[in-house]
């Protein structure tokens, strides 16, 4: 095997090839950028390096205190020779030298031969490990390696920011007797905690893992959904195959189309070269689909022949793809509700929710909150370079907090707060619920009074129905005031509009025309206190205020006035 350094000049890709290496680049940065094993991560990057590039045999090699590359991530299938190849003399070379090289070996009949490419993975200067691909190139097909070197350069600098948040290495490879391709556990993955709630939810991932059933995570915003679908994955008899996850939430229904089954050359405008879509990248993987709830009605048909018969065409094309992927899929809305009101397919529903597994809010594993707050204080000081700790009064502030917007507002509290603090040690007066306001705080006062609004003009629709009936003599139904026509008003909370409460309703029965006015003035005027809450969330506002009371401007108006509310300018 000859060893030589990279030709200098360069062919560049055909532009359709090159905006599908750019995709696989966008495609790994996002994997390397999640919550899990630096080994995980990077084991799925090959992956991708594999199926975007053409980049096969990937491995990644840590550089130990000998100098000698030792292995940390293969491509799926490749674990076995890792050790193999990590030995010759083609890695060490790259990493004594820091430069990258290439190597060609004959291959195949007919003249084809095995390119095989790495380079150094640099930190501050100082090589810590090197990436290595191999390439199989027909006999006779011109160009270079450059391009592959340039796209393996990124890469490179992507895994090295990754190595540079994780533990230190020794911590990162798994022990020599640990079985090649042995599942990680729960806490590998990121799901921290020891409480029962999570414990049932984990068993639950653990005994449908083994299937090819499809899954359906339920549970609030923030309980870590994502999470649970990698574990799906990683707990899996396909955990060597790749796991594509697509937010159905974040792109209209034409573009989520094309990312979920791929496009052919010229299928609309800027289609320059035909694309895989997710559902052929997670062929022998996993498909996660987060925020299932938000499709389109038109979307759903679309999807659900996909998950009967495992095919779909290109948008644009007309040759039928057949894939065999594991779907999981999440969402956070009331689905039953969906299907109830005809917003989501009943047949879709059943589909998905082969498995359901509801994941806990914080509020129901409170035990795990000091775990969880420690563990993102330790990810935090490895990213900054920092030893901040948690202080006993610290802990306390975030056992006493609901935190509504679960493990992410959690998350977010502790960083803001440790990025904030004042010494090297985190204590109560740190956090921002104790000084300026919080902003989870802020914002479910929010929530609060609009909530209240909304109770009270409930509370007040149901005692204008209730009058009327006990004036009338007529049976308690919902339709009586279904048709009620607005009379005319006689003061700010007699007119038309969220909490207008007078209403001429007219009757007909049998046959003989009988018309019937019945006049009920309920008083809609908000209490001093309900007003006072309302005007100081909205900062004295009063068009905001109206909002939050579920009322109008002039109405709001007309309660200070009868409250003799002076109203603050700022």
């Amino acid at each position: 095997m000859n060893v030589m350094s990279p030709p200098s000049e360069a062919i560049p890709l055909p532009p359709g090839d090159a905006d599908v290496a750019l995709s696989g680049v966008c495609e790994i940065a996002e994997i390397l950028a999640e919550p899990q094993p630096p080994a995980c991560a990077i084991g799925a990057a090959l992956g991708v390096l594999s199926r975007f590039c053409g980049l096969d045999h990937g491995l990644v090699c840590i550089v130990d205190d000998t100098g000698a590359p030792r292995p940390l991530a293969a491509g799926a299938g490749e674990a076995s020779a890792a050790a193999e190849r990590a030995g010759g003399a083609f890695l060490a070379e790259i990493a004594d030298t820091a430069l990258p090289s290439v190597a060609r070996t004959p291959g195949c009949a007919g003249g084809d031969k095995e390119v095989r490419i790495g380079v150094p993975i640099k930190e501050a200067g100082r090589v810590v490990g090197t990436l290595s691909v191999e390439r199989l190139r027909r006999s006779g097909m011109a160009g270079s390696c450059d391009e592959d070197l340039r796209v393996l350069t990124v890469v490179a600098s992507l895994v090295a920011a990754a190595l540079r948040v994780a533990p230190p290495p020794k911590e990162l490879a798994p022990p020599v007797e640990t079985p090649p391709g042995a599942p990680p556990r729960p806490r590998d993955l990121g799901i921290v905690g020891s409480s029962a709630a999570l414990g049932a939810a984990l068993d639950k991932v653990a005994r449908v893992a083994g299937s090819a059933l499809a899954v359906l995570l339920r549970g609030e915003s923030g309980t870590g959904k994502e999470l649970f679908a990698q574990a799906v994955h990683h707990l899996s008899p396909r955990r060597a195959g790749p796991f594509v996850k697509v937010n159905c939430a974040a792109l209209p229904e034409t573009m989520l189309e094309s990312e979920l089954f791929g496009h052919e050359k010229g299928a609309f405008t800027g289609a320059l070269a035909a694309r895989k879509g997710r559902f052929e990248l997670a062929d022998g993987g996993t498909l996660f689909l987060d925020e299932i709830g938000d499709i389109s009605a038109g979307f759903q048909a679309k999807l659900l022949r996909v998950l009967q018969e495992g095919e779909f065409e290109r948008v644009g094309g007309t040759r039928t793809l057949k894939v065999d992927v594991r779907i999981v899929a999440a969402t956070n809305r009331d689905l039953e509700t969906a299907v109830a009101m005809g917003v989501f397919r009943a047949d879709l529903y059943y589909r998905l929710g082969v498995v359901p597994i509801l994941l806990p809010a914080l509020r129901d594993r409170p035990g795990d909150i000091p775990v969880l707050a420690r563990h993102v204080l330790q990810r935090f000081n490895a990213e900054n370079h920092t030893r901040l700790k948690l202080g006993a009064s610290a802990l306390e502030v975030v056992r006493a907090c609901a935190f509504p917007g679960n493990v992410r507002e959690l998350e977010n509290c502790i960083r803001r707060t440790a990025i904030l603090a004042q010494g090297p040690q985190i204590e109560a007066t740190d956090f921002a619920c104790r000084g300026e306001g919080c902003p989870a705080g802020l914002l479910a006062r929010h929530l609060r009074v609009a909530s209240r609004g909304q109770r009270r003009f409930a509370a007040g629709e149901r005692r204008a129905q209730s009058l009327y009936r006990e004036d009338t003599g007529c049976p308690p139904e919902d339709d009586v005031l279904a048709g009620a026509e607005w009379s005319s008003p006689s003061s700010p909370f007699d007119m038309p509009g969220p909490a207008a409460d007078v209403r001429t309703v007219e009757m007909s029965g049998r046959g003989v025309a009988r018309r019937s006015a019945a006049r009920v003035h309920i008083p809609r005027l908000p209490d001093a206190e309900m007003l006072l809450d309302a005007m100081e969330t909205a900062g004295w506002v009063q068009a905001k205020a109206a909002r939050l009371l579920n009322l109008t401007p002039r109405q709001v108006a007309y309660a200070l006035n009868r409250h003799g509310i002076d109203v603050k300018k700022f």
